[in-house]
């Protein structure tokens, strides 16, 4: 697992930028992903094509203290601080650490359970409408 660290000045630098908002994805490779999932193409373009993914997903991985440290510089810094979870225990963890809002990626919609989870939060929700990037998903066609 990976630990960062958030320095004071990178939060101040933040609020001097006008942010309003930290959003962190919220996951443990091992329920995100299979041992043998192929990266994706610009995965492979910008990260060590040797490396799995699953060994990729590991490094991006923060901890339930992680999560905290952040939120505390957030709140001290009144900067809301939201987070994308890919499954319950996702969900759990957060609630923990009294994230204040959730945003629910788009291929994360048709996940009945997860949402249900979610909304029995009771906390705000981003929900994220798919992208259409190809020509043959246009709407009309």
């Amino acid at each position: 697992m990976a630990t960062y660290s958030l320095p004071d000045s990178s939060a101040l630098e933040m609020k001097r930028a006008v942010t309003d908002c930290v959003k962190c994805q919220t996951f443990k490779a091992e329920r995100l992903v299979a041992k043998e999932s192929p990266k994706a193409n610009y995965q492979l373009r910008t990260i060590d094509p040797a490396a799995s993914q699953m060994k990729m997903l590991r490094k991006l991985e923060l901890g339930a203290d992680d999560y905290g440290e952040l939120l505390a510089l957030c709140l001290r810094e009144k900067i809301t601080f939201l987070s994308t979870p890919y499954d319950v225990e996702d969900v759990d963890l957060l609630e923990g650490i009294r994230v204040q809002a959730f945003k629910i990626a788009s291929a994360m919609l048709v996940e009945t359970p997860l949402l249900q989870h979610v909304a029995r939060k009771g906390k705000p929700v981003i929900l994220q409408e798919p992208v259409l990037s190809s020509s043959k998903n246009h709407l009309g066609n």
